[in-house]
């Protein structure tokens, strides 16, 4: 829960709402981040069977794609081609130290 933690806190900065105040996340059932907006995003701890089974995809919107894939990827973190998905909406996805998918979206104004 470590590194899953710190990669949603440290590389796309998600502030932790539960528990506040921890430095330490090994052991920890469920981590909650705040991801703006009044949204937040639920870390929960389970085997590898149930992850792959009931494993999510989620989406953080982005103002700027590209730029946010150069960042990532300079930061090793493993990221697709921006594709257009519908007229004036792009999307990135890319995998978490986990190896649970996430996307970046941007859509034109």
């Amino acid at each position: 829960m470590d590194s899953q933690v710190g990669f949603y806190r440290d590389v796309l900065h998600l502030k932790v709402a539960y528990p506040a105040g921890a430095q330490s996340f090994k052991g920890q059932k469920s981590v909650l981040l705040d991801s703006g907006g009044g949204c937040q995003l639920a870390l929960r701890s389970c085997s590898k069977r149930q992850a792959a089974a009931e494993s999510p995809h989620f989406v953080f919107s982005v103002g700027d794609i590209r730029a946010s894939r150069e960042v990532l990827s300079l930061m090793g973190v493993p990221v697709g081609e921006i594709r257009e998905i519908a007229p004036g909406v792009e999307l990135l996805e890319a995998i978490d130290p986990e190896g649970n998918a996430f996307g970046l979206q941007h859509r034109a104004v």
